[in-house]
């Protein structure tokens, strides 16, 4: 909005994010959109391609103004999905429903009750807080192409509760990319900076399979550089493993370790972060009190083609006694996967 107001010269009531698989399924709905200006017919298949080339090589470069193919096509999209029948228009709706329930389109506005409505919703894209455990895994391309979307990604988040009550975690991170290496745009790296969020108080044990990206690529701040102060009230107690190089901090209410992954076309990198948790379980005595678990999993606005796969390892002489839905048990084990398209919540009880 800041940015909005020092270009436009207007003020604005709020702000709509929209990642590109929106526009393409709006694109599916009201049909191929032509662009007279640009001699092009914007439709579903081709318009992340189209958008790909206008901006970064076609666009003038005079006027300076890479991305006015977006600002052109959007209010034609609207008036088009707008001006639908009954039919389409349902289609529009389950279209935006989906997309905001998915994170794929964020929403913020200035005014305190329509923002209430829209952070009860789950749609402004905060960060939340779950009962006992947390996890979001948040990629981060920096200079690697336009690759995010040809890479698969499984994050792997194993549990286990050990003979005296301490919790441990292992998340493991693969990501395969699947880009032509001949395309302009896939045939790069993925270039990622990986910051997994866990339960504020957890502490880095190891982390493994991490890349160091090469000092020449970084720029060395001016020497009158200062902090910037949002950014310093966002991110409190940071610190390096030595050994890993993995940072760590505290951010909304989270601890975070982040690390640098680089995957090339055709290849898959795997990397892990092993941590303890900051609650632990009474397992003393003869009466044991139940052992309850529940994690909640935060889904990456943006992100595509992520599947999740969680596991909780009970000690000994504990069985389980109820699981939530579509989780799999065998006597010491439960076992939770799902495709990571919107938040995900699993728990269980165990005596």
């Amino acid at each position: 909005m800041w940015f909005f107001e020092r270009t436009a010269k207007t003020s604005a009531d709020g702000v709509i994010a929209l990642n590109e698989s929106v526009i393409r399924s709006l694109l599916d709905v009201t049909g191929p959109i032509e662009l007279p200006q640009y001699q092009l017919t914007v439709a579903s298949e081709n318009f992340v391609r189209l958008t790909q080339f206008q901006a970064e090589v076609a666009y003038d470069r005079e006027k300076n103004q890479p991305k006015k193919i977006i600002s052109d096509l959007m209010p034609v999209l609207l008036d088009r999905a707008f001006q639908t029948g009954a039919v389409d228009k349902l289609r529009i709706f389950n279209v935006l429903a989906n997309s905001l329930n998915s994170h794929d389109m964020l929403v913020y506005f200035n005014d305190g009750p329509a923002q209430s409505l829209v952070s009860q919703q789950n749609w402004d894209g905060a960060m939340k807080s779950g009962d006992k455990d947390y996890l979001s895994v948040i990629a981060t391309n920096i200079g690697g192409g336009k690759t995010e979307h040809v890479i698969n990604q499984l994050i792997r988040h194993d549990v286990s509760v050990k003979t005296d009550g301490k919790v441990t975690a292992k998340v493991t991170i693969t990501r395969s990319h699947a880009g032509n290496p001949l395309d302009r745009w896939e045939g790069t790296a993925n270039v990622s900076y990986l910051r997994v969020y866990v339960p504020i108080g957890s502490r880095l044990i190891s982390a493994d399979g991490f890349d160091q990206i090469p000092s020449s690529r970084f720029q060395s701040p001016e020497s009158d550089a200062v902090i910037d102060s949002d950014l310093a009230s966002l991110e409190q107690n940071p610190v390096i493993d030595e050994l890993s190089a993995t940072r760590q901090s505290e951010e909304f209410g989270k601890t975070v370790f982040g690390n640098w992954l680089s995957v090339n076309p055709g290849a898959t990198k795997v990397a892990t972060i092993e941590y303890s948790l900051p609650f632990r379980y009474d397992l003393k005595g003869f009466f044991r009190p139940a052992l309850n678990y529940s994690a909640y999993i935060q889904k990456q606005p943006g992100l595509q083609n992520t599947v999740y796969f969680g596991s909780f390892s009970l000690p000994d002489n504990f069985s389980f006694d109820w699981t939530s839905p579509n989780t799999v048990t065998s006597p010491r084990q439960a076992l939770y996967s799902a495709d990571l398209k919107n938040d995900l919540f699993w728990g269980l009880l165990a005596k």
